[in-house]
């Protein structure tokens, strides 16, 4: 069983290096496509200014540590929660979701925010953010109930296991969050271009 578990954890390493190397080396591609992308853009979004007081570092720095704490747990309980010999095939997992995520999801949310920015430059800021925020959570949304509704299309040999309407529920919930947005963006941007009193 160790020297399983001994070539699972080496495995899992030489994953996280290849992927580690895999985005350096795309760093100049990606680079050269958000030139190219920003090229595009009429106007580029305003910057956050970065905080140099001491209490935003030091809550970084707690945030920073509370977050390595809770991956080196996961990591420990995955390693004594999955048997060795799946160890190879949770390492090709977790690379194929790294790969989704690079290959799949991130050019695609990359074209919509160029997309979108150009189309809804005329909104003020803070309807653009309340937009953004629905975006957010529908997409959460999505990424948590689609896998259940997958699973649910596949079968599952107990009927108690996902038994409910995933798919109906979750498109209610995109409409209610779509309503709230879209009040939340008409409301920010009559404020915005309400003529303000001296």
């Amino acid at each position: 069983m160790r020297p399983l578990r001994t070539l699972g954890t080496v495995l899992g390493l030489a994953v996280a290096v290849g992927v580690l190397a895999g985005r350096a080396a795309l760093t100049p591609v990606a680079r050269r496509a958000v030139v190219r992308a920003q090229q595009d853009l009429p106007a580029p979004e305003p910057a956050i200014p970065a905080s140099a007081s001491v209490g935003v570092r030091r809550a970084r720095l707690a945030l920073g540590a509370a977050g390595l704490a809770v991956l080196l747990l996961g990591g420990w309980k995955v390693l004594h929660a999955v048997q060795p010999p799946s160890y190879v095939w949770l390492a090709v997992w977790l690379l194929g979701a790294i790969l989704l995520n690079d290959l799949v999801i991130a050019p695609v949310v990359i074209a919509l925010r160029g997309l979108t920015h150009h189309a809804l430059r005329g909104l003020p800021d803070a309807a653009l953010a309340w937009l953004k925020g629905g975006f957010v959570v529908g997409g959460v949304l999505v990424l948590v109930v689609v896998p259940e509704i997958w699973a649910q299309h596949l079968g599952t040999a107990n009927p108690t296991v996902l038994p409910g309407d995933y798919a109906g529920r979750l498109l209610v919930v995109l409409a209610v969050v779509a309503g709230l947005t879209l009040a939340a963006v008409a409301v920010a941007t009559a404020r915005a271009r309400r003529p303000r009193r001296t």
